[in-house]
């Protein structure tokens, strides 16, 4: 019982709070892209606030998107009080990606005059008027705001993507790693060049980071190096194949080798030429 009048008593402390200041934001913004910083230019309707308070304020909005509570940011401040207590942040090219472009076509880059920063609106207050000089690759035309026109007319640059399977890391990678398959998921991306990517069909636990990865962030190619999967110093397993037919032996490497490579190995007194195809096999094709 005692406990229960304390935490009335606490939300009656709370309710009868008074806080410093107030700041009222845009219920809707529409940014330019995910990477705008955030202004009191449009996002603020109407504050009693200082400016380093609403700068704290924006700083903790920056990089954030969709629908944001902003309870715990007026808990936060204590003496500042954030209304509406829930707000929506888009970019520009999810909403013309939504709305104009097809399932498989992807925007390249975005390119507007003048410079334009944010709206204050919803999306649904956001059309794009076409012009005659939009080809398969390139879109052009304004945007209205609600129904009028506004001042920035826009380039949008487009190409049509390809739907591939992608390994994307479910962990920080760093340059020298070993890698096994249960560090990655499997995950379909659309993208402008396939070939690009590191294929879910290799064998990650055959490779190492050549850079910092970040997490979810889909491989490629580039990013990656095999690592040495044979060495001179030790014997190796060889494979010799012959139109459907397979031996196994043994020799010894007499050079490193990646995968792919092709080496020299010594097996019994001759040296033979094969590929290596796997940590410590070279395969040679009679």
């Amino acid at each position: 019982m005692k406990i229960s009048f304390f935490f009335i008593f606490l939300n009656i402390l709370s309710f009868g709070m008074v806080h410093a200041c107030e700041i009222s934001l845009c219920q809707n913004l529409v940014l330019f892209n995910n990477k705008t910083s955030l202004s009191n230019k449009n996002l603020i309707k109407k504050t009693d606030c200082s400016d380093s308070k609403v700068n704290e304020v924006l700083q903790l909005l920056n990089g954030k998107s969709g629908w944001i509570n902003l309870d715990p940011i007026t808990r936060y401040f204590e003496d500042i009080k954030v209304v509406p207590n829930r707000i929506r942040i888009v970019s520009l090219s999810e909403i013309f990606q939504d709305k104009y472009l097809s399932p498989n076509q992807r925007i390249d880059s975005i390119r507007t005059t003048p410079i334009f920063d944010s709206y204050c609106t919803s999306p649904d207050g956001i059309t794009f008027d076409k012009n005659d000089t939009s080809s398969d690759n390139q879109i052009t035309g304004i945007f209205k705001l609600n129904n009028e026109t506004t001042s920035s007319s826009f380039i949008f640059s487009i190409f049509n993507s390809t739907q591939i399977l992608a390994l994307v890391p479910l962990t920080n990678l760093s340059p020298g790693q070993n890698l096994q398959i249960e560090n990655f998921e499997r995950r379909i991306i659309f993208v402008k060049d396939p070939g690009l990517f590191f294929s879910p069909d290799q064998s990650i636990n055959f490779f190492t980071p050549t850079r910092n990865i970040s997490k979810g962030a889909p491989i490629e190619n580039s990013h990656f190096v095999s690592k040495q999967l044979v060495s001179p110093s030790r014997n190796t397993k060889v494979v010799f194949k012959s139109e459907g037919l397979q031996l196994n032996g043994e020799g010894r490497p007499q050079s490193f080798g990646r995968l792919g490579d092709s080496i020299n190995v010594q097996v019994m007194k001759k040296v033979l030429t094969g590929t290596v195809t796997n940590i410590n096999e070279v395969t040679i094709s009679l």
